[in-house]
């Protein structure tokens, strides 16, 4: 998952050569160094502004459609679906 089509050559270089290593073991001293280029000591690339509170309203006349398992955070909200959304009370 990309979502900030986040993008740095040398980063992606040390990804493929950790995900190519012979083992685990072998693999850490690449994901160590992409860490000193992405993350809180690198790029920064991901920033996190502001903690949401969950809020949920009941409605009977409201039908959001089909139920599912939302996931967590807030890729993906309830609100995805809102042109869905009918209202069925007259």
């Amino acid at each position: 998952m990309n979502p900030t089509y986040y993008a740095n050559p040398r980063v992606e270089a040390l990804f493929e050569q950790a995900q190519s290593a012979e083992s685990y073991d072998a693999s850490i001293p690449f994901w160590s160094a992409a860490a000193e280029h992405y993350g809180i000591a690198g790029d920064n690339a991901w920033l996190w502004l502001v903690n949401l509170d969950h809020v949920y309203l009941v409605n009977d006349c409201l039908d959001l459609g089909p139920a599912r398992i939302e996931p967590h955070g807030h890729g993906w909200p309830i609100t995805a679906t809102l042109a869905n959304w009918a209202w069925t009370c007259p």
